[in-house]
């Protein structure tokens, strides 16, 4: 197990949602980070529903209201602390989560 550095905290405070493209052995990853309520939040862009990236735009994932991660394919709505769906197809699923950890200043996912 390993960690890897993919981005700055500051960055992410200043933008709310940032995805990153990782390089793992397996192939590449696509994840996205959220910094809510001074905490940061991470995973897989991949709707439960039907295996697609969330975003509408580059590094948006939340809705209008900011209240809720969005996927831009069918309208699911996901919580943002636990990526529970409250609304669309994936009704009762969830996002996977990812580790990822802050030290000073850097983001570091943690590989497996």
């Amino acid at each position: 197990m390993s960690n890897q550095r993919i981005g700055s905290l500051a960055e992410l405070r200043k933008a709310k949602t940032l995805e990153y493209f990782i390089q793992t052995e397996s192939g590449e990853r696509h994840i996205f980070a959220l910094f809510h309520a001074g905490q940061i939040y991470a995973y897989e862009n991949q709707c439960p529903h039907n295996q697609m990236p969330l975003n509408w735009n580059e590094h948006q994932f939340l809705d209008h209201s900011e209240e809720y991660l969005q996927c831009v394919n069918h309208g699911a709505l996901f919580t943002l602390t636990e990526g529970h769906c409250v609304y669309g197809p994936c009704l009762g699923e969830k996002l996977e989560a990812v580790s990822l950890e802050a030290a000073g200043d850097d983001l570091f996912i943690r590989l497996l």
